[in-house]
């Protein structure tokens, strides 16, 4: 199963007087920090693989295809991580949605 990456809320003022920090456990934790000022989020400092997810989405555009693209990258990844080994089921049910059947 795929885990979410922490998401944590700073105020900027507590950002500056520790960035080195911030940056650190962001690069190296996978943290997402929402940057706040007066109890409003006013920006993000995101790991960089997460910056060029997005990146990635916005030059392929949001279409079908381009996500079921997407699905197939993250598939492949998560049977290199594993060794081949998934959980029964899953990539038949990727394969079907994929087909547009339904279950």
């Amino acid at each position: 199963m795929y885990k979410m990456p922490r998401t944590r809320r700073a105020t900027i003022a507590d950002a500056r007087a520790g960035f080195s920090e911030l940056v650190n456990r962001v690069a190296h934790a996978k943290e997402r920090v929402v940057l706040t000022s007066r109890g409003r989020p006013k920006a993000a400092v995101v790991p960089l693989e997460d910056l060029d997810a997005v990146e990635g989405l916005s030059r392929r555009g949001t279409n079908t295809e381009s996500l079921l693209l997407e699905i197939d990258r993250f598939v492949a990844k998560v049977r290199r991580r594993r060794r081949g080994a998934f959980v029964r089921g899953s990539t038949e049910d990727l394969r079907s949605i994929r087909g547009g059947e339904r279950r």
